[in-house]
């Protein structure tokens, strides 16, 4: 029950304050756009590399394309780290430092491939690319086979080309010699025994000359196959620069959520720091006292006139005065309060006026009723009444006579002066 009452509070409090919550979601917006539209163009460049040359090759191994993955993990952590960025900034001669390059360097395993993205954003496209060009770059100098993707290994590579098909050639000749001795020594029987060892000793020194030659092949070989490893690295794609969107709606959507919430803080806040009653719910809330009603307020040219349930009695206010009367009874049960005082934090509130409306209509109810006006500098009842003020707190005096000295001429009801205090004792004109 205690949460559906501060449910209720609530959204009569965001009903009370809906402009300011509507001001602040708009002008949140407004700013986010404003601030999307203004902010400098920021561009993005990336690249892709490949490590190893599983799609090169026409024997596929699993154990390599996995290790090919944890290695273009590992590089992309690398691509991120102050090695290289540190070398990138030097070779570029950025104006930041490498820390804020990091910040602005994105490197991932693109998942169940071997492929490495790279990704740089910069205030200006030429520094976007330059970027991350160079960090590929960096990365392909630090792995193992760099010296076979430098444009110098290419003379290398094309003597080692040269070696080997020297070398196929040296044991093709030296074999096809092999050949031709071994029919020789297959030959007539008579064959001298001294041409038979030199023909011997030739093929031996062929035989030991092939073996070195195919030594020599396979490292050779070796060498020119080094591309197919699994720690290769190739650029499968160079640096592409696009300008990365400033999403302004997303910007301003963001922005209005921060308005209204701002706006709800703010709301919040005000009304938990407020000290003033706005409603019967404050009164009791706060000072928990019971809530009797309500009354609008009273219009006439002078104060008799606002003695509404004398002057108009089938009137929403005097109706609203018989509402009270019928709570304090209520509220009383069975034993009905004596006195009722009323009373207001400042002069002018219309504490004079409630009494003599609350105490006409519990005359006309029946109630034995008297006003007692206590103030003593600036007394109202008796001109409410229109009757003498002759007496007052100053002259009381224990037992006062109870003596009729004026009758009123209102409708229903007449007045009595008890003297010397002012009492005004409500009662039926047959009095």
């Amino acid at each position: 029950m205690n949460d559906f009452v501060e449910l209720r509070q609530t959204i009569a409090i965001v009903r009370r304050w809906w402009w300011l919550v509507v001001l602040g979601a708009v002008a949140g917006a407004a700013i986010g756009y404003g601030v999307s539209r203004t902010r400098p163009p920021v561009y993005e460049a990336y690249t892709t590399l490949i490590v190893g040359q599983s799609i090169q090759s026409t024997q596929l191994d699993t154990r390599d394309i996995q290790a090919s993955e944890r290695l273009a993990q590992t590089y992309a952590s690398i691509a991120q780290r102050q090695a290289v960025l540190q070398k990138v900034v030097e070779t570029l001669n950025l104006s930041s430092s490498w820390r804020n390059l990091q910040s602005r360097v994105q490197a991932k395993l693109l998942e169940g491939t071997q492929l490495l993205e790279i990704r740089v954003t910069a205030g200006e496209a030429d520094e976007a690319r330059d970027s991350t060009d160079e960090i590929a770059r960096q990365l392909i100098l630090l792995s193992p086979t760099a010296d076979l993707q430098n444009p110098a290994s290419d003379e290398n590579q094309v003597f080692v080309r040269q070696q080997l098909e020297n070398l196929r050639a040296k044991i093709a000749a030296a074999q096809a010699r092999i050949e031709v001795l071994e029919k020789a020594m297959a030959g007539p029987a008579l064959l001298l025994a001294q041409r038979r060892q030199e023909l011997e000793s030739e093929i031996g020194d062929l035989e030991r000359s092939i073996a070195d030659w195919q030594s020599n092949y396979a490292q050779l070989l070796l060498i020119n196959s080094d591309k197919t490893s699994v720690n290769y690295l190739t650029i499968l794609e160079s640096a592409q620069v696009t300008r990365v969107s400033t999403r302004s709606l997303l910007n301003s959507l963001v922005a209005g959520v921060a308005g209204l919430a701002l706006a709800l803080g703010f709301i919040f806040l005000r009304e938990r720091l407020k000290d003033t009653l706005r409603s019967a719910d404050d009164l009791t809330r706060s000072l928990g006292l019971a809530y009797l009603g309500s009354v609008s307020r009273l219009k006439g040219q002078d104060i008799q006139h606002k003695l509404i349930t004398s002057h108009e009695p089938l009137s929403p206010a005097s109706e609203a005065y018989r509402i009270i009367r019928s709570k304090i009874q209520f509220v009383s049960g069975d034993q009905p309060p004596r006195s009722i005082m009323i009373t207001s934090s400042t002069p002018g509130e219309g504490k004079s006026i409630t009494a003599a409306n609350l105490g006409v209509v519990m005359a006309q109810a029946g109630i034995k009723t008297i006003l007692v006006d206590s103030d003593m500098r600036r007394p109202t009842l008796h001109r409410i009444f229109d009757v003498p003020n002759l007496g007052g707190w100053p002259t009381f005096s224990a037992r006062p006579s109870l003596r009729s000295t004026a009758t009123s001429d209102r409708p229903g009801w007449r007045t009595c002066e008890c003297s010397p205090v002012a009492y005004y004792r409500i009662i039926p004109r047959s009095c």
